[in-house]
């Protein structure tokens, strides 16, 4: 993956939990659980262990690695619901009070604070 900027990963991650709540819906088979459980598939993970990795020294950045993996765990459970044919409502699994959305705002929490320590190291 090429350079990503904060704000586009920021992005690639929200764009990620927009998929997760259209498969949700419909789950059709076009996403694999055990794929998903892996954390350098997805954009914000290329760009963990790609360009991002250059911010490996600041010490969020290790809870970044952990809360994204963490992230990717939940969603595999998620879509292993909805491919078991158990029903899955987007408020229960994606809704503010879930597990899933509480490690989701820590991925977008993790990444501010990287960004906001970059920024004063002159990293940025």
């Amino acid at each position: 993956m090429g350079y990503m900027d904060f704000e586009q990963a920021r992005q690639a991650h929200f764009a990620w939990k927009r998929k997760l709540g259209d498969y949700i819906r419909k789950p059709d088979g076009s996403l694999k659980s055990q794929e998903i459980a892996c954390d350098d598939q997805c954009a914000l993970g290329k760009w963990i262990y790609g360009d991002g990795s250059r911010f490996s020294k600041i010490s969020e950045f290790s809870e970044l690695k952990e809360v994204h993996a963490n992230f990717h765990k939940a969603a595999a459970e998620i879509v292993t619901k909805a491919d078991s044919g158990v029903p899955v409502s987007e408020e229960v699994a994606l809704g503010v009070q879930s597990n899933y959305n509480k490690i989701s705002t820590q991925v977008s929490v993790a990444l501010m604070k990287i960004e906001a320590l970059a920024k004063q190291q002159g990293m940025v």
